[in-house]
């Protein structure tokens, strides 16, 4: 009897014990089903979002065109006659150099001389240029949509000299770290130096051929927080400046008897005395533009994904480019809360509840407005027409443009 009842809880258990290791590999297996289907279609999404590789973009030397262009937009297109960045300037060296991506509009190199140039002006270490455009343009290989016509370039934030010498690892990685804690989403004040890095940033959009300036959205936010700061500092001086000079317009004045008079006006007595008696508020108040004219650079500071590590600068369409698409003007500061927080991983559900209640607020002003007449519907269809058209016209030039680029075999010599 005791001999059956050990049998029998001896199978109960066994029983159990392959139950739970049945359930712990059908557990398993359907994670790494889950992964590998996953990983499948961020391939799929990846092969189809990264469009095919043109032939002529392998080329590794520029075109021998005297007169450079760039052609195309930022995201599909090439340049003529690119010019070569030097691998060291005055505050500036170029890194990564064995990808061949150091090629750029002559602009593009101007706009890198003068920020060296005011790098070493104010003694900071030499700037680290990263990549530009290959030696035609067009679209590379890994890494960038971008940087195919020689307009855009990457610059390193870089630390500063005395975190420099902090850091003893050469690794490319401790030397080049995000300006931002990652996980708060905050400016990291370790790594943040406003002497150097909003340096190189108001340098960089303070030139006339910067588009914009692609940052993290935490950088922006804490340009944003200094624009305030100095506003909030401007608006106080000129509150005490006011109070100053209405202490002063109490004060007698010591001209002659001759030259001053009491003057009544609405029931109250005014003292008047000339004009270069005492000064005038408009004389020694700050100007209220000031301050805005002084923070206009961080209109062209624009937040994107990613970039707390390097700046990425996008210039505008040269004037006699007339193949080259240009991305408009920037308007604003840029300061918006909403602008702001839709580049960040931590306020999604934020941004969705404010985007769909905007989105609720056009629609309800919409639907106040007369609706569009059936001549009206189709003159729209036409113009929309018309403007996919014209769009795929220039896609047909660019594309022909940039096809000649391709590079023809060398014919050999034949013998005599």
């Amino acid at each position: 009897m005791k001999t059956l009842l050990l049998i029998c809880i001896s199978l109960f258990l066994f029983n159990h014990q392959l139950q739970a290791q049945t359930k712990k590999t059908v557990k398993q297996t359907k994670t790494q089903s889950k992964t590998q289907t996953k990983s499948k279609k961020k391939q799929i999404k990846s092969k189809k979002s990264r469009p095919k590789r043109q032939d002529w973009t392998k080329r590794s030397v520029p075109s021998k065109h005297k007169n450079p262009e760039a052609i195309g937009g930022y995201s599909y297109g090439c340049i003529l006659g690119a010019k070569a960045v030097p691998s060291k300037g005055v505050g500036y060296q170029t890194i990564r150099r064995e990808r061949n991506r150091y090629y750029g509009h002559p602009f593009t190199l101007k706009v890198i001389q003068e920020i060296g140039k005011i790098a070493h002006e104010n003694q900071l270490s030499a700037i680290e240029i990263g990549d530009l455009s290959q030696p035609v343009g067009g679209l590379m290989a890994f890494g960038h949509k971008s940087h195919q016509i020689g307009l855009d370039i990457d610059i390193w934030f870089g630390i500063s000299k005395a975190l420099d010498q902090e850091i003893k690892e050469k690794d490319f990685e401790k030397k080049h770290p995000p300006m931002i804690d990652r996980k708060k989403e905050e400016i990291d004040p370790h790594v943040w130096d406003d002497q150097r890095h909003l340096l190189l940033l108001k340098t960089a959009a303070s030139q006339s051929e910067v588009n914009r300036i692609f940052v993290h959205w935490a950088i922006k936010k804490h340009l944003c927080q200094q624009y305030e700061l100095d506003k909030k500092n401007h608006q106080e001086q000129i509150k005490h400046s006011a109070i100053m000079l209405d202490e002063l317009s109490n004060i007698p004045t010591t001209s002659d008897e001759s030259e001053t008079e009491l003057i009544q006006e609405e029931g109250e007595l005014k003292l008047n005395t000339p004009a270069e008696s005492t000064p005038t508020q408009a004389d020694e108040l700050p100007k209220k533009s000031t301050i805005d004219e002084k923070w206009q650079w961080i209109s062209k500071i624009r937040p994107w994904y990613g970039h707390d590590q390097h700046f990425h600068i996008r210039l505008s369409c040269p004037k006699d480019n007339a193949l080259c698409e240009g991305q408009g003007t920037v308007r604003g500061l840029g300061c918006e809360e909403l602008e702001l927080k839709k580049f960040s991983h931590r306020y999604q559900g934020w941004v969705k509840i404010q985007e769909d209640a905007l989105k609720q607020k056009r629609e309800e002003e919409l639907a106040k407005l007369p609706p569009l007449t059936e001549a009206q519907k189709a003159e729209k269809i036409k113009k929309n027409k018309e403007l996919q058209e014209i769009w795929l016209k220039q896609r047909a030039t660019v594309n022909e443009k940039c096809n000649q680029l391709l590079e023809k075999p060398k014919k050999s010599k034949s013998p005599k």
